[in-house]
């Protein structure tokens, strides 16, 4: 053979022998070299398969020593390596003392249950698995076969499922290998991954078995005794073993698409979901998760948790039946609980893993809250437990990204009709856990985030006396009906609607006639979308909405408060960014962290709607017709919209397009005039070209101290340029400053525009407020 060898194969094979080439300089010497190294090799191997021949001849025969010196040393120790003994037939020689080769559902006709050693010793069957278990340990760098090696281990697991713990004789027997099997499981699963996963799940048709015996591990006393007594403690345990093969599993599930699974991913989880468990095994595997999580977070046990957060996140996207426990309230209310237990608090970890479990359970399967999982996250405590554990670890960081995340979804459900309700009612006690968090000294981002959060739950409940009714324009948050012409107020009772659009409203024939050219296409958009079901007013919006999740009068109402409370920065605003109030449209962001109310120029307005939320806006034709009518009588055009938490491609943001009449006492045009002709804010505008800064803590409506430098001349600007109704106000005693929460220049406003403080009061008490 060296015959036919090029000079460099002669050198690696001369190497591979153990000799040297060094000095040989001719290729005859070095040709009979190799020839001598390949002779060499030849023999160590034929001795080589000749003591491993031997070896596994020793295990099938039950050899005490053999099979205690497997156990104990490292098989690497022999002249033949891991590897080369689980290719060579080891599987089959321990397998030969668990399962009759002939009939593999019942063990050998002699099995040998004898102790390997006086006293303590483990009966033969569980040495075999051990030995394999041994074997396969090398999970990271093993070059052996996973899936040869787990389609070997038919016998043994169709042994498994049969479920009987006298097959061997002894109860205790069954619990030894069931222990060892589901490490031996555990290894080959880790080392092959899809292909292992595949060959003990359709190669051996046994996969149902290897699921049972993991979530009965997860539970069972007894093979957590049997565990300890053979030393299988740590990442070895029986409790860890069963929760990572329940997690490789559900990963065989998400193999397609981690967000969205596959039909037969989905098929795949609802097998692992309905997998017996509990006691007497009488429940399912989703059905007891949560209870699970809770006991592993007792006991500190933080790889279990790591694997039965990944499974319960798993099976929370499958979203079909089978899950359906996972996602009502009591499982919920399990997982809180554990939330608010001692080990959460004092271990960050534990804490991390919860507080993921929740965010998962609140996001659900589309990754957005739906109504009924904001509601059971949100009315069992879910929030406050989060903000409570990020007081306890301030300095984890991992876990205020999980509670950031599960603040941002409450955010996006907020808006939902039970997910509303159930943030209203615990607004006070998450207000109480914002509290805690600022004494702690949590970071100043997720306080922001938390407080806004709460600020949305107060701000809808402050606004519920509000009413805002389809074809309703609101000043200060109470009802009024106006003509659409002459823009006089009237009772409800003596205004007609449009007979097409039954939108536009009018007190007589003679204005319905003067305002048809501008209402005319109007009436045609309305009339169109009112007949296609799609009318954002009137009774075809109310049937559309019947059934919704989405609260969409708590939305007008609460997009109500949020620009009557920042009225003033938006005229303020539209000074700094040298535009006409009129030509604008004040957006009513509810979508951030923080509610943004500007005014943004009407041409802009399309871009300005997908750069801030990435919706193509294509409503401007009905926008601009409403805006010219509202401009031609002295009324403001805003947008308010916000996240609806339904996935695409159904509508991810709800809209509504919004008037705001003038004030009876200050019109719009006098507030913006006055301001633009005080000296002192003219010298504002004239100190530099750009005020973003100033314009952005005038859309967050920020308090005086928390703006930057160029916000506070701003508003030092806005101080002095209402220098006069601060004289006024302080000239009114008491009346104004008794009120909770009213500035010097708020008071001043409201006088300009003939209000009193009694008056004031009265419709405070009307809004709830």
């Amino acid at each position: 053979m060296a015959a036919h060898m090029s000079v460099k194969e002669m050198k690696a094979a001369i190497s591979a022998a153990g000799m040297s080439h060094v000095g040989v300089t001719e290729k005859e010497d070095l040709r009979h070299l190799a020839a001598l190294a390949l002779e060499q090799v030849s023999a160590a191997s034929a001795a080589s398969g000749g003591a491993m021949e031997k070896f596994l001849g020793d295990i099938r025969a039950g050899d005490v020593r053999t099979i205690k010196a497997a156990i104990s040393t490292d098989l690497e120790m022999h002249s033949f390596s891991k590897d080369e003994l689980l290719a060579g037939g080891l599987v089959e020689a321990c397998l030969s003392h668990v399962a009759d080769p002939a009939v593999a559902t019942r063990p050998p006709r002699n099995a040998d249950l004898r102790l390997l050693s006086q006293g303590g010793g483990a009966p033969m069957p569980i040495c075999a698995i051990n030995v394999l278990l041994n074997a396969t340990s090398n999970v990271r760098k093993g070059r052996w076969d996973a899936a040869a090696v787990a389609l070997q281990l038919r016998p043994l697991l169709q042994l498994m499922a049969l479920d009987v713990r006298t097959v061997w004789g002894e109860p205790r027997i069954w619990d030894g290998v069931a222990v060892m099997a589901l490490g031996l499981i555990r290894n080959v699963i880790l080392h092959g991954q899809a292909a292992a996963k595949d060959a003990l799940w359709s190669g051996t048709g046994c996969g149902d078995a290897c699921l049972r015996l993991a979530a009965c591990a997860l539970e069972d006393e007894r093979l957590q005794q049997a565990g300890l007594a053979l030393g299988m403690r740590g990442v070895s345990s029986p409790r860890e073993c069963g929760a990572t093969v329940i997690m490789e599993w559900c990963d065989v599930g998400l193999s397609g698409s981690a967000s969205s699974p596959d039909a037969s991913g989905r098929a795949t989880l609802a097998l692992v979901a309905a997998v017996p468990c509990g006691p007497r095994q009488a429940s399912s595997f989703a059905a007891e998760l949560p209870r699970l999580v809770g006991c592993a977070a007792a006991a500190r046990e933080h790889g279990v948790l790591d694997s039965l957060e990944y499974s319960h996140a798993g099976l929370i996207k499958e979203g079909g039946e089978a899950t359906g426990a996972l996602r009502e309230g009591a499982a919920v209310r399990q997982l809180v609980s554990a939330a608010e237990g001692r080990s959460a608090a004092r271990d960050a970890v534990v804490a991390k893993h919860l507080c993921g479990l929740l965010a998962a359970s609140l996001g659900g399967a589309a990754g957005t809250p739906t109504d009924a999982e904001g509601e059971a996250v949100i009315g069992a405590g879910g929030v406050e437990a989060a903000l409570r554990l990020c007081a306890a670890h301030p300095l984890a960081a991992e876990l205020q990204e999980d509670v950031v995340c599960i603040l941002r979804l409450a955010q996006q459900a907020a808006l939902q009709k039970r997910t509303g309700a159930a943030l209203r009612q615990r607004a006070e006690s998450m207000h109480a856990a914002v509290g805690a968090l600022r004494a702690k000294g949590a970071s100043s981002h997720l306080i922001e985030i938390a407080a806004a959060v709460v600020g949305m739950c107060r701000t809808v409940s402050e606004a519920t006396a509000a009413g805002n009714r389809p074809g309703t324009q609101v000043l200060m948050g109470v009802d009024k009906f106006y003509c659409s012409w002459c823009h006089v107020e009237k009772p409800q009772e003596q205004l007609k609607r449009c007979g097409k659009c039954k939108f536009a409203r009018y007190c007589s024939p003679g204005c319905q006639h003067a305002d048809w050219p501008t209402h005319k296409k109007e009436c045609k958009l309305k009339a169109k979308a009112l007949e296609s079901g799609h009318a954002t007013t009137g009774s075809a919006a109310r049937r559309r909405d019947r059934n919704d999740s989405f609260d969409a009068d708590a939305f007008s109402r609460a997009a109500n408060a949020l620009f009557w409370r920042r009225a003033t920065e938006v005229v303020q605003s539209a000074a700094l960014q040298r535009v006409d109030l009129f030509d604008c449209v004040v957006c009513i962001d509810m979508c951030g962290d923080r509610h943004r109310v500007r005014p943004v120029p009407l041409g802009a307005l399309a871009a300005f709607l997908d750069e801030a939320i990435g919706v193509d806006y294509t409503d401007g034709e009905h926008t601009e017709v409403v805006h010219e009518r509202n401009r031609r009588n002295g009324a403001l055009t805003a947008l308010a919209y916000a996240p609806t938490g339904r996935p695409p491609p159904e509508e991810t943001h709800q809209m509504i397009l919004k008037t705001f009449p003038p004030n009876p006492g200050l019109s719009w045009r006098q507030m913006h005039d006055q301001l633009l002709g005080m000296p002192a804010f003219q010298e504002q505008l004239a100190s530099s070209d750009s005020h973003e800064e100033a314009i952005d803590a005038l859309a967050l409506g920020l308090e005086s101290s928390q703006r930057g430098e160029g916000s506070q001349r701003g508003a030092r600007a806005a101080t002095a340029a209402s220098e006069a109704g601060r004289g006024a106000a302080r000239a009114a005693g008491e009346g104004w400053a008794s009120i909770p929460g009213m500035t010097p220049e708020a008071a001043a406003l409201a006088m300009q525009s003939g209000m009193t403080p009694d008056r004031f009061r009265a419709i405070s008490q009307m809004m709830g407020m």
